[in-house]
């Protein structure tokens, strides 16, 4: 009677386990992946249109000298802009499709709170790749109201499951 309780609750224990490494760290890694970057992103966005302001300021409403700083300080700004461009179509997209991919390996592991939002998921990801292939009109995108946030629910069941299964393997 003692052994099978100690065997069940070893079996729990290990697919307790499996959940947590297997799936929500997994996603939850990914997740701060993209966060880390997208705020450095906008972050940036937001130093060089200052910056790029303030490098005007001197010159005042003088339009041929504003075109002159234009024309000569802009091409560096505009790197900015370009690499965050790519870096969201060549790593973050990337990584919302993996996650979309782990989650649908890996379902088994998922709870049933967490399943909940896979469609969600999807609608996501399969946005971003119309729009990365410039399948959709920018008017059809406005309406559809594509923002993350919409994943907010989903990103809080994550970490919520991931601490509910770390405090559990503790015991």
């Amino acid at each position: 009677m003692f052994s099978s309780y100690n065997q069940k609750k070893e079996r729990q224990h290990r697919r307790m386990r499996e959940q947590l490494e297997g799936f929500y760290s997994v996603l939850l890694g990914m997740r701060l992946q993209i966060r880390a970057k997208s705020e450095l992103r906008v972050r940036l966005a937001t130093i060089a249109e200052d910056a790029f302001k303030e490098e005007l300021e001197p010159v005042g409403d003088d339009i041929q000298a504003r075109d002159q700083i234009h024309r000569a300080r802009w091409p560096q700004y505009e790197k900015i802009f370009d690499y965050s461009d790519q870096q969201l179509e060549e790593e973050i997209i990337p990584l919302y499709r993996d996650m979309l991919a782990h989650m649908t390996k890996h379902m088994g592991l998922a709870e049933p709170s967490t399943v909940k939002h896979y469609g969600a998921l999807v609608e996501f990801v399969e946005i971003w790749n119309r729009g990365l292939k410039r399948t959709l009109p920018a008017k059809v995108v406005i309406r559809i109201g594509h923002e993350e946030r919409k994943l907010d629910s989903f990103y809080q069941d994550l970490e919520m499951q991931a601490e509910r299964l770390r405090k559990e393997l503790k015991k």
